[in-house]
């Protein structure tokens, strides 16, 4: 699955829980939101990569 993918996923996964419970501290919405962290990352870093990547092909 590509990251792009996963990360609206979990985008929806999270909402979703939030809706179901309405709240945004519960631990699984929680939990939700660190992983969505860290695939937003991984997802800006491998940008930086590519576009260092590009720069150095120019």
């Amino acid at each position: 699955m590509k990251l792009l993918q996963q990360i609206e996923n979990l985008r929806t996964q999270m909402i979703n829980r939030a809706g179901e419970i309405g709240s945004f501290i519960d631990e699984e919405v929680i939990s939700l939101s660190q992983q969505l962290d860290e695939l937003i990352v991984k997802m800006q870093q491998e940008k930086q990569v590519s576009q260092k990547i590009s720069r150095k092909n120019s």
